[in-house]
């Protein structure tokens, strides 16, 4: 098995990044949706509770997406450097 050089390892990195913004992503959404909830549910206005609700549901997929993405790409750049010949 082949050690990953340093730029593989600069690689490796900011794939580590992508894939912790995106867990961050997501979880700021659900704090963000959740803080909105308290007086969207007083004003009664379920139109733009849904609006809230969808937009934070969206952003929370984005951030999934995020993750997976990075992890998908790290699987398999590890991969890459396993089977590399030296």
């Amino acid at each position: 098995m082949a050690k990953p050089t340093p730029i593989q390892n600069y690689y490796l990195f900011i794939i580590a990044w992508m894939r912790w913004f995106g867990v961050v992503f997501a979880v700021a959404s659900v704090i963000i949706t959740a803080s909105n909830l308290p007086w969207l549910l007083r004003s009664n206005d379920m139109k733009l509770l849904a609006v809230n609700l969808a937009g934070g549901a969206a952003f929370i997929l984005v951030g999934l997406v995020l993750y997976m993405i990075g992890t998908a790409v790290e699987r398999r750049y590890r991969t890459y450097i396993a089977n590399r010949i030296e």
